[in-house]
């Protein structure tokens, strides 16, 4: 009923103690148990709730009084440690400071009056507090303490009269002790005519009041803070979603799930998200920013002449004339050096593609909704088979870009109109190279490069320019030796006009055709991930879900509900009703005022 009393502790959950001695103990059972029974200290609070119809609404914090020196298992730094704990609970500016100081001693040495005015400069929230009034020397008072002529504070000073030694042994009432301390300010000759203001009764007044008139001033902040923690928290609830109660909805919740991810990851690709970034590119975007300025602009810069020099290219075409020197440009040297051009561009293909599928690997992640984080054991499952499709559809994406170069090298069409060698401009495009090398050829060596001439090199003919080196005379009537050839023969450093025409008409050749393929290979590689990986995936994750997922025998598993979501739940639920309850009070308070 209303006029029940009774203790509840916050470390034994769910029991009222009616019996406030069996309270006194359960004190001292649990400031053992934490601290030890040699005085030792913790910052761990003890929270005891009071329901009775003799107190006010108030909350209190009993804190220990500073101790210089170290006893029993208290550690040497005893005044820092109570010190720092002091002032973490009265630095809050919303509490009210009790500081209390004993009559018999001089009050300019009060640690509590110094320690409050650290953090309540003005005196706004501290009440002072006199006691020890009933065991001051004979012919002494303190009224000029609780006058505030000593120091005077704000608020002012209310003096008490508490249960000596004695009293708490004999296990004096706490009713009869405030009865005795009315008598003692009542029939005393100097507080006699301040007992009004004095006492446990008068101090829990001015305490309740103080609050009231403190909550007053800060309503419209108190207000406005619990109505934002509770949206907060309501918010934060409907992320959890309701509890998953076993039924045949179950089925349907999971269906609805699926068909949301795979919606998601769809709409992510085509642009359609609930929440479009604007401080980078997301989904797909991301994937045309890997076909057109990753992809395409690396080929744009591919220059096919890099591949070969002009030794090299000469080189290959003595080699494909065999043992006979050959009238026309030999069409086998224009194959092998476009093929192996052509043959380079596979793997950027593929790494184009292999960009795209981890994009599409790290697209999973961001449509993860509430609903999901709540089921981790679904989403694990979710993961699994949209990376088994994701790498189904690789393969044949790759396959594809592979089969599309290889297309490419294996037939040589020269008859592309855009090809420069498939119509009339060649003869154009060797009479450009005739001239070209007959211009370098005008221009000749540098003037420090210009050698004596040498009557005996002038007449080496054909085979002597090849061969051009110094050889020794043979002796008169020694056979004639001919020189062995090195190992490693390359082109002649110095061109004639026929090999330096050939050369310039095969890398215009080079550079027409490797432009045609790198331009269909641009085209086609994006068409190519786009059709085997990225639409597939979209159009299939779906069925893919439902089909590896949608069981009757694993929908209790997946839809088991992580723990700590829970926990998360029930714990912002009971948050939830405590922050209703405080904007009612605080609307009740707000009448009141």
């Amino acid at each position: 009923g209303g006029n029940e009393e009774f203790g509840e502790f916050l470390h034994i959950p769910e029991r009222k103690i009616f019996d406030f001695q069996e309270i006194k103990k359960e004190i001292e059972r649990e400031t053992d148990r934490v601290t030890g029974k040699n005085k030792g200290l913790s910052p761990l609070p003890i929270r005891l709730r009071i329901t009775s119809p003799h107190v006010i609404n108030l909350t209190l914090v009993d804190l220990p009084g500073i101790t210089k020196v170290p006893v029993g298992d208290q550690p040497a730094d005893i005044e820092f440690q109570i010190r720092k704990m002091v002032l973490e609970y009265i630095n809050n500016p919303n509490s009210v400071i009790l500081a209390v100081s004993a009559a018999n001693t001089d009050l300019a040495n009060s640690d509590a009056l110094k320690i409050a005015r650290e953090v309540d400069t003005e005196g706004l929230r501290t009440l002072g507090v006199i006691t020890k009034l009933d065991i001051m020397d004979k012919g002494t008072d303190a009224l000029d303490m609780l006058m505030g002529r000593m120091i005077p504070l704000r608020l002012g000073y209310v003096g008490i009269v508490n249960r000596s030694q004695q009293d708490i042994t004999t296990m004096k009432t706490i009713q009869a002790a405030i009865k005795d301390e009315m008598e003692f300010f009542a029939k005393h000759s100097v507080y006699g005519k301040i007992a009004s203001r004095c006492g446990t009764s008068f101090l829990s007044k001015s305490l309740h009041k103080l609050l009231v008139d403190h909550i007053r001033r800060c309503l419209p902040e108190l207000h406005q803070r619990v109505k934002s923690m509770l949206e907060r928290k309501v918010a934060e609830l409907n992320s959890y979603g309701p509890p998953v109660v076993d039924g045949p909805n179950q089925g349907a919740f999971l269906l609805q799930l699926l068909t949301r991810f795979a919606s998601d990851y769809r709409d992510a690709l085509e642009g359609k998200a609930h929440q479009v970034s604007t401080s980078e590119l997301t989904g797909g975007a991301r994937i045309q920013y890997i076909f057109n300025d990753i992809f395409i602009h690396t080929l744009d810069r591919v220059d096919s002449m890099d591949e070969h020099s002009d030794s090299e290219i000469r080189t290959a075409l003595r080699n494909a004339t065999g043992t006979r020197q050959s009238l026309f440009i030999p069409e086998v040297t224009f194959d092998i050096l476009v093929k192996g051009l052509i043959q380079k561009l596979e793997h950027p293909g593929v790494q184009c593609a292999e960009m795209v599928h981890n994009e599409l690997v790290k697209l999973i992640d961001s449509c993860r909704c509430a609903d999901l984080v709540r089921f981790s054991t679904l989403w694990d499952k979710i993961v699994d088979a949209t990376m088994r499709l994701l790498n189904k559809c690789m393969k044949p994406t790759t396959a594809m870009i592979s089969n599309l170069v290889h297309i490419e090298v294996n037939y040589l069409n020269t008859s592309n109109p855009d090809f420069i060698g498939s119509g009339g401009d060649f003869k154009g495009m060797i009479d450009k190279a005739f001239k070209e090398t007959q211009e370098r050829e005008k221009k000749g060596p540098k003037k420090q490069e210009i050698a004596q001439p040498n009557p005996q090199k002038q007449d080496e003919g054909f085979f002597g320019g090849l061969f051009r080196r110094e050889r020794p005379k043979p002796l008169p009537g020694a056979p004639i030796r001919l020189v062995a050839p090195p190992a490693h023969i390359r082109a002649a450093e110095t061109p004639d006009q026929r090999e330096s025409v050939a050369a310039d008409v095969i890398k215009q050749l080079i550079v027409s055709y490797f432009a045609i393929v790198r331009k269909n290979i641009q085209d086609t590689v994006p068409k190519a991930v786009m059709h085997f990986l990225v639409n597939n995936v979209r159009e299939n994750l779906q069925n893919e879900l439902v089909a590896a997922l949608y069981k009757g025998e694993f929908v209790d598993t997946l839809l088991k509900e992580d723990e700590t979501i829970t926990a998360r739940r029930k714990a912002c639920e009971q948050m939830i009703v405590v922050l209703r309850k405080a904007l009612a009070i605080l609307a009740d308070t707000h009448q009141l005022a």
